[in-house]
C-alpha cells in the first residue's frame, strides 16, 4: 500500500519541480502564491536555468541543471512536467527509489510505462499520481478510484481528453452542433 503523505503534524511537504516550461511555470506560480500553505517549492530543475530564472520565485528555492541535486534532496514530492518518455521515465523511477512520491502530467510516459511505474511506486511505498495527464486535468482518475471503489470494473472505454471535453461542453452550453463547436 502506498504511503500517504500527511501534513497533519504541521510540517510542510517539500516539492521538487522538474521542468520550467509552460506547465512547470504554472505549478511553480501556484506553489509560490501560497507561502503559508502545506506545500513548499524547494527545487527547480531545468536545462539552462539562468535563462529561466524569474523574480517571483522565492529566494529559498534552489535552481539546478543537475537532476541528481533534486533526487538527493530532502523533497517529499517530485513533480515531473518535462514530458516525453526518456529521460523523464528514468527520473520518475529514480525519484520513487529515492523515497519521493511523484506527480506527473506526462501522458506519453504514463501510456508507455504506467503499469511499470505504478508497480515501482507500490514496491517503494510511495505514490504515483498522474491525474493531470488524463482528460485535460479533469479529476477523472480520482473519480474512478474513489467514487467507484466499491464496484468491480471490468473495462472503461472512452475518450478522455481536454479537447473533447471542451467541445462537448460548448455543444451542450450553446446548443450548437459539432462543426460549429469545433
Amino acid at each position: 500500500m502506498a504511503q500517504e503523505h500527511s501534513v497533519s503534524d504541521g510540517r510542510k511537504l517539500k516539492i521538487a519541480l522538474a521542468g520550467f516550461g509552460t506547465v512547470g511555470r504554472s505549478v511553480a506560480k501556484l506553489l509560490s502564491q501560497n507561502p503559508h500553505g502545506p506545500l513548499i517549492l524547494t527545487h527547480i530543475f531545468n536545462r539552462n536555468v539562468e535563462s529561466k530564472k524569474v523574480d517571483w520565485i522565492p529566494g529559498h528555492v534552489r535552481w539546478t541543471e543537475t537532476i541528481e541535486d533534486v533526487l538527493a534532496s530532502d523533497a517529499d514530492i517530485f513533480v515531473e512536467v518535462v514530458g516525453g518518455i526518456e529521460p523523464a521515465g528514468q527520473w520518475v523511477s529514480q525519484a520513487l527509489r529515492a523515497g519521493k512520491s511523484v506527480v506527473t502530467a506526462n501522458k506519453l510516459l504514463i501510456a508507455d510505462r504506467g503499469p511499470e511505474l505504478l508497480r515501482l511506486a507500490q514496491q517503494t511505498g510511495r505514490q504515483l499520481q498522474f491525474g493531470a495527464s488524463v482528460a485535460g486535468g479533469i479529476p477523472a482518475i480520482i473519480a474512478i478510484q474513489e467514487g467507484l471503489a466499491g464496484d468491480r470494473l471490468y473495462r472503461i472505454a472512452g475518450i478522455l481528453n481536454g479537447t473533447c471535453n471542451y467541445i462537448l461542453t460548448k455543444m451542450e452550453a450553446t446548443g450548437t452542433g459539432f462543426d460549429f463547436a469545433l
